[in-house]
């Protein structure tokens, strides 16, 4: 067997623009390795076969990945390590960890390009083997448990978004968008439970609510409700004898998330509904205002609510979630 040249480097290097993985896991060509211990059941790819993409060439999606309690805002912490789940399709979820390799595993492959020197044998000429390094993976992602059934709450759908945009005389609205999850969470649902599927977003219980009619909005913190009993009709975006706004329904598992400055009330609710309010962690304590005060006034509170921050963490699925890049690019990117 001849010997095999084998480089440190890839002879051409990746260019990863965006790595969506936590700081610990990053590397330079955006590899990561998972270890999983069991059967998952995927979709049939026969059932996936169209005639522009031969059932031979699809690419079966295994899952999403969610670091539940990673905080961007602290990338050097390593506390998030200890959950870290892998939905595949709807109804399945492993529940896994980061650990440490005992030894980093070097990604090989093989090295091609047209100028390479070449070998004679047996007559013939041939391209000589060049192998590189095109990763050094240190950690890995492990599932070691049996994937657990859960229902189709477990993999919400990409929030429902509502634009309210334009001010009124008594209400700033946003140009962030109202954004609304269905079936967010697990059901049935009570509030410490609600409190649990949620908080380790870096969303916190600010109180346990009912039927509203008053219109009002927040200038100082956004507001995220997570309906875990009955349901009810939201008129969004004006105050009362305004015209416009948008009426929405949410019901039990749902989750609607109100930017600051946006007006929301119930016009009609079932006589079970309630729902957790949650805020952004660090948010000071909600202020209630009416739409009712004069231009000036609410010209003032739509100054402070435009001001706050995008949240790091998205209430439902955590960092990295929709929220974050759907207000970001709302914002301009700030």
């Amino acid at each position: 067997m001849n010997p095999v040249t084998l480089h440190a480097k890839p002879l051409v290097a990746e260019g990863i623009t965006q790595n969506p993985l936590p700081q610990l896991l990053q590397t330079p060509s955006g590899l990561a390795l998972l270890e999983l211990q069991g059967t998952i059941n995927l979709p049939d790819q026969e059932e996936e076969y169209t005639d522009a993409q031969p059932a031979n060439s699809q690419q079966t999606p295994i899952g999403r990945l969610v670091f539940a309690d990673y905080d961007p805002k602290d990338p050097t912490s390593t506390a998030w390590t200890k959950r870290v789940y892998l939905y595949v399709g709807k109804h399945q979820r492993l529940t896994g960890e980061v650990k440490n390799l005992p030894k980093a595993i070097a990604v090989i492959r093989k090295r091609t390009d047209g100028s390479l020197p070449k070998k004679i044998g047996d007559g013939e000429e041939q391209q000589a083997d060049e192998l590189e390094v095109v990763e050094i993976v240190k950690h890995k992602i492990i599932f070691s448990l049996r994937p657990e059934p859960v229902g189709t709450w477990a993999m919400p759908s990409p929030p429902e978004q509502y634009h309210l945009k334009t001010p009124t005389a008594h209400v700033p609205n946003s140009p962030l968008p109202v954004l609304v999850y269905r079936s967010a969470f697990s059901l049935p649902a009570t509030p410490a439970s609600t409190c649990e599927a949620i908080e380790p977003n870096h969303w916190l219980k600010g109180g346990v609510f009912k039927h509203y009619a008053a219109h009002h909005f927040h200038s100082v913190t956004h507001e995220c409700y997570a309906v875990f009993k009955g349901h009810s009709r939201l008129l969004l975006g004006r105050g009362p004898g305004e015209d416009g706004g948008v009426e929405v329904d949410v019901r039990e598992g749902d989750a609607i998330v109100l930017p600051a400055g946006v007006a929301h009330c119930s016009l009609e609710s079932s006589g079970d509904y309630e729902y957790v309010g949650l805020y952004p962690e660090g948010s000071p304590h909600w202020d209630n205002n009416f739409c009712k005060a004069g231009v000036e006034e609410t010209r003032e509170k739509e100054g402070n609510a435009r001001a706050l921050p995008v949240p790091d963490s998205d209430p439902v699925f955590g960092a990295g979630g929709p929220l974050v890049g759907i207000w970001r690019e709302a914002s301009g990117g700030f």
